[in-house]
């Protein structure tokens, strides 16, 4: 399993490699874990990371799904093939503070836009059904402002009273500008998740060579390697970094780029109650919650 999601060896290399049958490859690489269902107590460890180290509170996991490319299925038509000319399976994924998978969906159409995908994903419908037992509002931090735990995410998501996006368009009022420009910081975790994803594991940088549901397993299996890596070695020039200045340094996974593919986005419309919540968090950046660096950033640029 190893060999074949860092290198992207087929498995005839793999198996005259181990000296082995291709029908054991065949077999033992699909094979793959699961990851732990998240506590009440462990939203509120995110919230209480995202806030010291991102310096967004309320924020229990920024979210993001892209294309991941694979060999054309058999008889599958049109189904996996995207707007960018390939055929793919979508892996929507939450991430936390430290660039770890927090939640990962895998197998979705490659055809299928990103409110599609989202919708019926099982993050998606749990988050709907408020089933996640994210914990209930409460004040941010140095305020009297009354919040409720959310998710982050590019302007491809609808705005919920449970996930923040950016306000759309151009020439922002400065309090919308430096919203925006809180989020995406706090939005990079996920970025930068699979950006390392794909740069530690060369299966991505090249159409997956497999039926549909045995690459679900095998980008699964990454996630999971993904996170146990994370947790044993944490290497802080892998990802972006952000000084008390605003100033940026790339991650090393940046050096060679991502090897997936954004979702097809669409237009949202917005309720009232996630318009609401989206003012709190934009007054409260505005106000109590500023941090010193973020007018000066939000004017450069």
């Amino acid at each position: 399993m190893l060999r074949f999601i860092a290198t992207g060896d087929s498995y005839s290399t793999i198996a005259a490699s181990f000296r082995t049958s291709k029908s054991t490859i065949f077999h033992a690489v699909p094979e793959t874990c699961v990851m732990p269902i998240l506590s009440r107590q462990d939203w509120l460890k995110n919230a209480e990371d995202f806030d010291q180290f991102w310096q967004f509170p309320n924020c229990v996991g920024s979210v993001d799904g892209k294309n991941i490319v694979m060999q054309a299925p058999n008889n599958s038509g049109s189904m996996f093939y995207n707007y960018k000319h390939s055929h793919s399976i979508v892996l929507l994924a939450v991430a936390d503070s430290q660039c770890r998978f927090i939640c990962v969906d895998v197998g979705a159409f490659g055809k299928q836009s990103d409110g599609s995908v989202f919708a019926n994903s099982a993050f998606g419908k749990m988050l709907e059904a408020n089933e996640l037992d994210l914990p209930g509002c409460s004040t941010l931090r140095g305020s009297n402002q009354v919040a409720p735990y959310v998710f982050v995410g590019d302007e491809a998501f609808a705005l919920k009273t449970n996930f923040m996006r950016p306000f759309p368009g151009r020439n922002l009022e400065e309090g919308k500008r430096i919203f925006n420009y809180r989020l995406s910081r706090a939005r990079r975790t996920v970025e930068n998740t699979f950006g390392i994803l794909s740069a530690k594991w060369r299966v991505f940088r090249r159409p997956i060579p497999l039926s549909p549901c045995r690459a679900d397993a095998v980008v699964k299996a990454c996630c999971v390697l993904h996170n146990y890596l994370r947790n044993s070695y944490c290497d802080d020039r892998d990802f972006d970094r952000e000084d008390r200045q605003g100033q940026i340094t790339d991650g090393s996974w940046r050096e060679e780029g991502q090897g997936f593919q954004n979702i097809q986005r669409q237009g949202r419309r917005n309720s009232d109650a996630a318009t609401k919540v989206r003012e709190i968090f934009q007054h409260y950046f505005s106000n109590e919650g500023q941090v010193t660096w973020q007018l000066d950033r939000v004017n450069r640029c």
